[in-house]
């Protein structure tokens, strides 16, 4: 898995990202930001658009038919909590 702060690249972001967990910035190579969210399991659990930003602003900058990807975060996504009952 990569450490915060570490990029990966290919030309297919879900291949790329098989086996990571957290989240990462992704930059799709026409320059498009995401915020993609990795699950164990899953290649990718979420993706949103990060709207009106530019690639050498809040993310990693990808080449031609190129996916970028930067891990920002670690994410725990387990099981959640059980509450007790009473």
């Amino acid at each position: 898995m990569l450490p915060i702060g570490g990029e990966i690249r290919g030309v297919d972001l879900a291949q790329i990202l098989q086996g990571e967990q957290g989240k990462f910035v992704v930059a799709s190579p026409k320059g498009d930001l995401h915020v993609v969210t990795c699950a164990p399991g899953h290649s990718i659990t979420s993706i949103q658009v990060i709207p009106d930003q530019t690639p050498q602003s809040v993310g990693p900058v990808a080449g031609q038919g190129t996916w970028v990807a930067r891990k920002v975060a670690d994410v725990n996504l387990g099981p959640q909590s059980q509450q007790p009952n009473g």
